[in-house]
């Protein structure tokens, strides 16, 4: 039988329970990882007894695995965010780097620069390291404004280059086209999994149409940040059936290389 093993690290503190399952204060540890949420999260609950006595803060590692062979897998590297204490236990709670990214605010225009440059950038000035940056589009100009988070903004050009945008275990930032997976472990039903939910909703649309603001490259590269009267030319479709309308402002109609602009 397998037995669930982890190695938790907090500032200089090390919990490793490889050897021993129970040998720990730690009486619950859960982690969520999830792509289509900002921010990877940590909880776990400690009985107050012993010296770990984490802060908010606290630099935090957690790896995985079980007790039999020994062997950890890193899942996830933030920062305690909250530390709640009551009088027999403390429940910590923290995130993974893309909180800094959610924290992080800039006004800057950026002008002939790719999708990654731009996101390499934008990671530098909230002091959080990339693991990979790929170029993506390249944008004669593209606008960050300060109403929304750096990391709303890295989501839109994530979502215009068609990449993943994550933060890894290691607490890395990760900008790229998703190609191929990575086996990391095999589950197996009723061994390694106790549950497992499947959801089909219906299709929001089977039509979408996109089109733009600017009159593009047909007016010349520096008319970017004009708005267009006819929308016919920069309009483009996909699918069939209920149309979904998506307007971009970087959606344009360009006579040489494909290199859309944004506002």
């Amino acid at each position: 039988m397998l037995k669930p093993a982890y190695k938790l690290t907090i500032g200089d503190r090390i919990v490793d329970t490889t050897d021993e399952p129970k040998a720990s204060t730690v009486v619950d540890l859960q982690v969520t990882l999830d792509l289509d949420t900002p921010a990877d999260s940590f909880a776990l609950v400690l009985g107050n007894v012993g010296s770990l006595k984490p802060a908010r803060d606290d630099e935090t590692k957690i790896e995985l695995g079980y007790a039999d062979n020994g062997g950890f897998t890193q899942v996830i590297t933030g920062k305690i965010i909250t530390v709640e204490a009551n009088v027999t236990t403390t429940r910590i709670a923290g995130f993974s780097g893309a909180d800094v990214l959610l924290r992080t605010f800039v006004e800057q225009t950026f002008e002939n620069k790719t999708a990654g440059a731009t996101v390499r950038d934008l990671a530098d000035k909230a002091s959080l390291k990339v693991a990979t940056a790929d170029d993506g589009i390249n944008f004669p100009a593209y606008v960050v404004d300060g109403r929304r988070s750096v990391y709303l903004h890295m989501q839109d050009l994530a979502d215009l280059c068609g990449f993943d945008l994550y933060i890894n275990s290691e607490g890395k930032l990760v900008f790229e086209k998703f190609i191929n997976g990575k086996t990391v472990h095999i589950f197996e039903h009723a061994k390694h999994i106790v549950a497992l939910d499947v959801q089909r909703t219906p299709a929001l649309a089977g039509q979408v149409d996109v089109f733009g603001e600017s009159p593009g490259a047909s007016k010349g590269e520096d008319s970017w940040a004009w708005l267009t009267t006819d929308f016919s030319g920069f309009k483009g479709s996909a699918g069939s059936g209920a149309p979904f309308l998506k307007e971009r402002p970087c959606a344009r109609k360009l006579r040489r290389a494909s290199r859309p602009t944004a506002r």
